[in-house]
Order: C-alpha cells, then structure tokens, then sequence
C-alpha cells in the first residue's frame, strides 16, 4: 500500500475534514481515504462505523434519567494550614 502525504491544505479544509470524520467516528485518514474511494468510484475498502461515539452513547442512556448537570457546585475551600516545623 501507498502512504500519502499532504502539504499546504487550508485550515478550513482540515477543520471540516476533521468534523466529517468526527461524525463518522473514524479517524482523518480513514475519512480521507473513504471521499477518495467515493470520488474516485471504487469500492469502500471498509465500511464506515455504524455504532455511535461514546459520549453520544452515555447522553442516550443517562437522558431518560434527567441527563448530565455539567454545572455542579465547588466546596468551600478552607485557607491552608500552617506548615509543620521540623526543628
């Protein structure tokens, strides 16, 4: 197999590579080489992931019980205590 390289590419062409592999749930380079596969008419060498990321997965099961309060309260914090001496 071939590896390519690819120089100069535009930080927005990256960053929507990077969000339709993210969705796909696969890596840059298997997204790259699934648009080529498919421009080019061959044959997907492996199908795209079908389960869903992680997180997505936590949301769906935790949403029935309210979902996730990301904004949770921090203690009170005390002022340190004073070092021991060792003298």
């Amino acid at each position: 197999m071939l590896n390519l390289t690819l120089h100069n590419l535009d930080a927005g062409l990256v960053a929507e590579l990077r969000q339709r592999a993210r969705a796909h749930g696969c890596s840059i380079a298997e997204e790259a080489v699934h648009i080529l596969e498919q421009d080019l008419g061959h044959a997907p060498s492996a199908p795209a992931r079908a389960e869903p990321h992680i997180i997505d997965a936590i949301r769906a099961v935790v949403a029935d019980m309210g979902g996730i309060d990301t904004a949770l309260p921090l203690p009170a914090r005390d002022l340190m205590r004073e070092p021991p001496h060792f003298d």
